[in-house]
């Protein structure tokens, strides 16, 4: 951490421990969170890490009503969103973040 204007601590960026890009289609996913195919990144964390996980998406809806997403760090929820349609057949995209400090060692984030 580094001061920034007014004394507000900011934190630097240090590297990318891990990435999963998906460009195609889950199909058809019902009203439970359901865990996305593909998209789940295995990373190890070093000792006194901070770490932003960030997941988006264009969901597709069929029917009105919402559609959400949710990133997950060994199964906890870290950050979820949401996006409600008044139309059927109509899309939004869709950001969700989490903030976490974990222990050293092996973690696995998915989406949901």
């Amino acid at each position: 951490m580094v001061a920034g204007s007014g004394g507000v601590a900011v934190a630097l960026v240090v590297g990318l421990l891990g990435q999963a890009v998906k460009t195609t289609s889950q199909g058809s996913i019902g009203a439970a969170w359901t865990v996305i195919v593909g998209l789940s990144v295995n990373v190890v964390v070093p000792a006194g890490r901070t770490l932003r996980a960030t997941v988006h998406s264009h969901m597709q809806n069929t029917v009105v009503g919402g559609v959400g997403l949710s990133v997950a760090m060994d199964g906890g929820g870290l950050g979820e969103s949401y996006a409600y349609s008044t139309n059927a057949s109509s899309g939004a995209e869709v950001i969700a973040t989490g903030i976490v400090s974990p222990s050293a060692g092996a973690h696995t984030f998915t989406v949901s």
